[in-house]
């Protein structure tokens, strides 16, 4: 060989190595971007825009993809044990479909998952090498430095955005148990990277992790916390080969840490009662699962369930006042009810899978110890994760599932590298990708448009009632019912827009508009007693006295200490000369608000 053709060959083996290395940039920012991003000029601040953000890299990633197995001709396709149990769980979710009451709750529950889920293919193919993975676990972990910072600066008062919760260390996560579980994610990344850096870098990578470390305490999640301590256990047990007096020891240390936080739990900020309420939500779950034990109520349908539950055994079931219950807390009981214990049996067998690759990668006797610790990083951030799940829904959110699927996807590289799993080249040859990939890039943006114009439309049309609230201005309103109409007709399934302008026509006394929006908002939630109320005090106004009474009793069924039902159905049975039943619900107002004043006005929230 020529010194000339050596040196040509020296340059495209470079320039190969630059695209390549430019790809793994570009995927490294896409996904520290995801972390990143919130806008609070929209109503849903932090998850919209994260879920807006991964599904365009998604898309991108995967149009990028296939216009280069286009190119090539052929794709080279590994077998991944992932899945088969993966598709089994989603096809299973998609037959639940017929049991759903909201079946539009339940397209939106599978329309993440699958979007997620798209991430164990394609992350194979961008990250297919070891310096991969570690240039993008560098980028990703940099970034959540920048989470931690602003986190911690809020619990500390020092924010500029004036968000509803104060010295709150929510950070870019929208919720402080939120920005835990994202940081017991990062976590076993931000050791990985210090582990394996060079002295000039382990500085910069251990004090991330110091800094990660504080941010999570100022959490004060004690589910994140102990998904911490198990994450770090699976890791170092990992690591240390599986010598068992070491385990020992870390598990001495999760009691201890443990019966501390049980002892002080008053002396940190932790929310107060959330172990007692969550244990009063499983005990009403599992009458939930009982009643419908194979198929359940629907993927994203736990919400309904729940209060139709409420509905029909009042004074029975945890209902909070000014909350909602809208989740199980409890990921694998949220499942259960949702896609029965079918539904359950199949995602433990995909958890199972998913344990079962890493150890099939790790117990491998190939001496190949920097994809093993990737993998070993991998399954300890899962862990982190799945222990989070227990007593959270980490998987129903935007963060969590992109990065669950994101840890799958790195794991199944891993597995394919150290245990050389059954391949085939299949060809590729489809001329219509560009044309495909163009219509998904056109339904992405107008998808996109809706979204963000709805939710800002909504938060818009709030922001102006509050000051009509106060000032009464004629103009004004107009204005909040124009954005209010833009909410629903940018995305005519938005319950939530459906009950704010049906809100909005009740203060100005548009009887009819206001039922109708009402209405519609019932349709998607039929149990929900604020909707009932409402609808009770637009049927009271219309003179409907035996409509409102009954749509009160039912708000009153599914939330009986609720002080505006009570303040209602007071007003109701006094303007309908009921003294006795009125005096019965005064008195019961005064139990809970001893300073009530029977002025007969402000008669919902």
């Amino acid at each position: 060989m020529t010194t000339k053709t050596m040196a040509k060959k020296f340059l495209q083996n470079s320039d190969r190595k630059k695209e390549e290395n430019r790809h793994v940039v570009a995927f490294g920012l896409f996904v520290a971007l995801v972390s990143l991003v919130f806008s609070s000029a929209i109503a849903d601040c932090f998850n919209l825009p994260k879920f807006i953000v991964a599904l365009g890299g998604i898309i991108g990633f995967s149009c990028w993809l296939m216009t280069k197995f286009f190119n090539m001709k052929v794709v080279t396709v590994y077998k991944n044990p992932l899945y088969l149990p993966l598709l089994a769980f989603i096809v299973w979710e998609i037959v639940c479909l017929f049991f759903a009451a909201n079946k539009i709750y339940r397209i939106a529950e599978i329309g993440l998952n699958v979007v997620c889920a798209v991430l164990i293919f394609i992350v194979p193919f961008i990250l297919r090498k070891s310096s991969d993975v570690i240039l993008f676990f560098r980028i990703v972990v940099i970034s959540s430095m920048f989470v931690a910072i602003y986190g911690i600066l809020q619990h500390y008062g020092l924010d500029p955005i004036n968000w509803q919760i104060k010295k709150s260390a929510l950070s870019t996560l929208g919720r402080r148990n939120f920005a835990g579980e994202y940081l017991v994610l990062v976590l076993p990344w931000a050791l990985f990277c210090f582990l394996t850096s060079e002295k000039k870098l382990r500085l910069l990578f251990g004090s991330i992790f110091i800094l990660l470390l504080f941010h999570l305490f100022l959490t004060f999640t004690r589910a994140s916390w102990i998904g911490f301590v198990i994450s770090m256990m699976t890791l170092i047990f990992l690591k240390l080969k599986f010598k068992i007096p070491k385990a020992v020891k870390l598990v001495s240390v999760l009691i201890f840490f443990i019966m501390v936080l049980n002892a002080y739990a008053d002396v940190f900020q932790f929310e107060q009662g959330t172990v007692k309420s969550r244990i009063d939500i499983w005990k009403i779950c599992i009458s939930l699962i009982k009643s419908r034990p194979l198929a359940g109520w629907g993927t994203g349908n736990f919400e309904i369930a729940y209060y139709e539950f409420a509905e029909n055994n009042p004074g029975n079931v945890l209902v909070p006042v000014n909350q909602r219950v809208s989740k199980a807390h409890n990921e694998f009981i949220e499942i259960a009810v949702e896609n029965g214990i079918i539904g359950l049996l199949l995602f433990l067998f995909f958890i199972f899978t998913i344990y079962k690759m890493a150890w099939d990668t790790v117990a491998n006797k190939k001496e190949q110890p920097v994809e093993k610790f990737i993998s070993i990083s991998a399954i300890s951030s899962i862990t982190g994760i799945l222990v989070n799940s227990i007593a959270s829904f980490p998987l129903q959110t935007t963060m969590g599932s992109f990065f669950f699927f994101l840890n799958c996807g790195i794991l199944s590289r891993m597995y394919f590298v150290v245990n050389n799993p059954e391949k085939h080249e299949i060809k590729f040859s489809f001329s219509g990708i560009p044309f495909v990939c163009m219509i998904v890039a056109c339904a992405y943006i107008v998808f996109t448009f809706t979204a963000i114009s709805s939710s800002y439309s909504l938060k818009k049309s709030k922001d102006i009632m509050r000051i009509v609230a106060e000032i009464h201005d004629p103009i004004l309103w107009i204005q909040a019912e124009i954005y209010g109409r833009n909410v629903v007709s940018y995305n005519p399934f938005n319950i939530e827009g459906y009950y704010h302008l049906g809100k909005v026509y009740l203060a100005a006394n548009e009887i009819e508009k206001a039922r109708e929006n009402f209405l519609r908002a019932l349709k998607f939630q039929p149990h929900s007693e604020v909707i009932l109320l409402n609808l009770g005090i637009v049927e009271q106004r219309s003179k409907n006295f035996q409509l409102a009474e009954k749509y009160f009793i039912r708000a009153l069924k599914i939330s009986e200490k609720n002080p505006e039902i009570l303040k209602a159905l007071w007003n109701f049975y006094s303007e309908t000369g009921n003294t006795e039943k009125a005096n019965q619900y005064l008195e019961k107002i005064l139990k809970i608000n001893p300073d009530f004043v029977p002025d007969k006005t402000g008669l919902s929230n």
